[in-house]
């Protein structure tokens, strides 16, 4: 005999009200300097949104829990990542004095050497691909994350985990307004082996966001900037639990 599926329509009240929280604090945080959409740009993301929110109606109504779950995750980390992008763009606006002279005083005084690091790393090009692939596929992680706990019914897990990723993304920008950094950069021509930095390659953003000169959202083309605290380690943790 079958066992039976656990409910999956269950309301994400924190989860929905930790996305409010976001969306709210974009409405404050881009008050002075408002922000336009390109609405040509816009399409593809009110679309999905659409798609994942009608799949989780369709699997509420059809009784079928899995697919409600598994939409509704997909749904609230997609309004998480687009809320959180624009949210970290509105408050790198409007920051202050850069922290990176004060983070890489920190660093020393621990004694982690950075130029040390990166001309060990640039001695293993196989550790270079692992780490970097490990880094730029947490979306991918994500996604797999959401459809292997959704396929098993592990649905508060699921829940859980959505939860903890908004909740910590959440905290992560609001730290990062408070702390602007530009990054870890590095010139990457004086290396062999090492991968341009997403510091390095996001800093003309980065320029624009506190200048002004980049005031229009392209949500097809929205770049995570937050290099302290580092949501990467977090999500990295949350997924292990999961």
């Amino acid at each position: 005999m079958t066992a039976p599926i656990p409910p999956a329509d269950r309301r994400d009240i924190p989860s929905w009200m930790l996305i409010a929280a976001m969306f709210l604090s974009f409405l404050a945080a881009q008050y002075h300097r408002v922000f336009a959409v390109d609405p040509v740009r816009a399409v593809p993301a009110v679309a999905s949104l659409i798609v994942l929110g009608a799949a989780g109606a369709i699997g509420r109504r059809t009784a079928r829990p899995r697919l409600a779950a598994g939409a509704t995750a997909f749904l609230q980390m997609t309004l998480f990542t687009l809320l959180g992008v624009v949210l970290a763009y509105a408050l790198a606006a409007r920051s202050g004095v850069l922290w990176d002279d004060r983070l890489a005083a920190a660093d020393r005084a621990i004694g982690f050497d950075w130029p040390v690091v990166l001309h060990l790393l640039d001695k293993m090009p196989v550790a270079i691909w692992v780490l970097g692939l490990a880094y730029h596929s947490l979306t991918v992680q994500m996604i797999v994350v959401i459809v292997a706990l959704s396929g098993l019914s592990r649905f508060d897990t699921l829940r859980t985990t959505v939860c903890a990723a908004i909740l910590s993304g959440f905290v992560t920008i609001l730290i990062s307004g408070l702390t602007p950094a530009m990054g870890n950069l590095f010139d990457p021509d004086r290396y062999h082996n090492l991968w341009p930095s997403v510091a390095w390659l996001e800093r003309g953003l980065i320029t624009g966001l506190r200048d002004g000169s980049h005031h229009v959202l392209d949500l097809t083309m929205l770049m995570g900037i937050v290099s302290f605290p580092s949501f990467h380690a977090t999500l990295a943790a949350i997924f292990i639990w999961a």
